[in-house]
């Protein structure tokens, strides 16, 4: 929501640990950062009602394939890989799973 649009512009987007960082939605491919390619699904199932979207860099490199809700996805992601891709039901867009906010650098707010 527009109420953490300052700190994610001052301290970047950060993964929930569950102490100090809460998972506020749920986590249907694992714990991390989510993120798509496709801006208006982004829009749609990240901000929330929010009137913007940030628009971001991230680094997916080696993507392990998960398919949403597993039972192994409360595992961390295998060393082999730096990110999770996955797709729910009936959208026409991948999801992102990024494990460090390193991986993620907001670049501007879009609004349309």
């Amino acid at each position: 929501a527009e109420a953490n649009f300052q700190s994610i512009a001052e301290s970047n987007l950060r993964v929930p640990d569950g102490a100090s960082i809460k998972k506020k939605h749920g986590a249907a491919f694992g714990r991390g950062i989510y993120a798509s390619p496709d801006f208006r699904f982004a829009k749609e199932d990240f901000s929330y009602g929010a009137s913007a979207t940030f628009m971001c860099l991230v680094l997916i490199g080696k993507q392990e394939y998960r398919q949403p809700r597993s039972h192994n996805n409360s595992r961390d992601i295998s060393h082999e890989f730096d990110s999770v891709k996955g797709r729910m039901p009936g959208r026409h867009s991948d999801t992102w799973v990024l494990p460090e906010s390193e991986q993620v650098l907001p670049c501007f707010l879009v609004d349309e």
